[in-house]
């Protein structure tokens, strides 16, 4: 049997307070996120569940970790108190400098993807102008050979399997 004493007990409350703090400000972390660059409801939706699934996961090691995995009501208690001790009171500035975080780092994403976005238009563009010149170019040496092959070279240009050569005449064509 596993005893639990009130030292033990009060440690519990106050790293309960301490993990309650920091679920808030991971709340307000996600919260500022989303309000920044307005999103869907499906968006908030997948956001809160992705909460809520951390949130459990965080509270149920802590659970294990101090009460040995018994649910012990002060434990949740002090989660809530330190949820709620946060968000009344240093939340709203906290919120303030997690927007403002949000703006910059979109502003510099854009700025980044702005970039890319140009320079991989410089690029296909490049690319285009490439690939005209290749075909033009290719088209020329297609021409000068079929010209080469019916002035010089007429037995290859014009010989097939059936046509039988003329006396005098070396082969150069064998399939």
């Amino acid at each position: 049997m596993w005893e639990i004493n009130s030292n033990d007990q009060i440690v519990t409350f106050l790293w309960g307070i301490v993990l309650g703090i920091a679920l808030c400000i991971l709340y307000d972390f996600i919260r500022a996120a989303l309000t920044v660059k307005r999103c869907g409801k499906c968006i908030v939706f997948m956001a809160d569940v992705f909460f809520w699934v951390i949130t459990s996961f965080v509270v149920f090691v802590f659970l294990l970790a101090r009460t040995n995995g018994e649910l012990r009501g002060y434990a949740l208690v002090s989660i809530g108190v330190g949820f709620l001790i946060f968000k009344l009171t240093i939340s709203k500035f906290i919120s303030v400098i997690f927007r403002m975080f949000f703006n910059i780092w979109y502003k510099i994403l854009a700025l980044i993807g702005d970039f890319l976005r140009r320079t991989l238009d410089k690029f296909y563009s490049a690319m285009c102008y490439i690939g005209k010149i290749c075909k033009k170019s290719i088209k020329k040496c297609l021409k000068g050979s079929k010209k080469l092959l019916k002035n010089g070279w007429k037995m290859l240009y014009t010989r097939t399997r059936d046509n039988k050569m003329k006396e005098g005449q070396k082969e150069t064509y064998e399939a």
